[in-house]
């Protein structure tokens, strides 16, 4: 059997799911950086652009950094510009 489970607060975890024997595997996946964070945004909005939904003027460059900051603030990390 597999088993696949993700969380982005491993810290609620019950310590049983930890033991060995249980969830054998662990792999921690990074917040993605400024160009992840531009991919992801082009992903989404692919069809959007497709279908005319989005204005030719959006500058997915710029959303992507305003993301990246809003993303660092939600886990304690702050920048200053």
């Amino acid at each position: 059997m597999l088993l696949i489970g993700i969380t982005n607060r491993k810290d609620l975890l019950k310590e049983a799911l930890l033991r060995p024997g249980h969830l054998e595997v662990q792999v921690e996946i990074s917040l993605p950086d400024e160009n992840g964070c531009l991919q992801i945004l082009q992903i989404h909005t692919n069809k959007m652009k497709e279908n005319s939904f989005l204005a030719p003027d959006v500058n997915l460059q710029e959303l992507g950094l305003v993301y990246d900051v809003m993303r660092m603030q939600e886990h304690g990390v702050y920048a200053v510009m």
